[in-house]
């Protein structure tokens, strides 16, 4: 199994820079990968992707599903995780966001947004490229855990 997962942040320096990595690298690479006979893909996207959103971020993941999608996969799994949480993580930004979300889900608030560590989302993509059969699946938060 063949497996590529990048992204960027903001630090990636502007909107054009960061649609670079997360569209057109991405799709990119799935197209490479269709063009030369790999049949199975996983795509790791945004669990508030949408291309009619009106938010840039969740509208091009969106959008990014939706090309890769046409690209035709026997099987085509999209992951939709919450926010991704990393051990060691600098990034400040992040490190705040996961305890704002943390301490909300103690209090019952956004239980579907729960962090998620990055070595739980590798666990759920392996096993469920290894278990679902053919077609396209969209996995939200609590679908990926079932996974895991």
């Amino acid at each position: 199994m063949k497996v590529l997962v990048i992204g960027a942040t903001e630090a990636a320096g502007s909107k054009e820079a960061q649609y670079k990595v997360d569209y057109q690298y991405q799709y990119q690479f799935a197209k490479a990968a269709k063009e030369n006979g790999v049949k199975n893909h996983v795509l790791v996207s945004a669990g508030n992707a949408s291309a009619k959103s009106l938010l840039f971020y969740s509208r091009m993941k969106g959008e990014l599903e939706d090309s890769v999608k046409e690209l035709g996969f026997e099987k085509l799994i999209i992951m939709q995780p919450p926010l991704l949480v990393r051990k060691a993580s600098e990034r400040k930004a992040e490190v705040f966001a996961e305890k704002i979300i943390s301490f909300l889900n103690k209090l019952g608030l956004f239980k579907w947004y729960k962090p998620m560590p990055t070595n739980l989302l590798a666990k759920a993509m392996i096993r469920s490229a290894k278990v679902l059969g053919k077609g396209t699946f969209t996995l939200n938060a609590s679908g990926i855990t079932k996974y895991v």
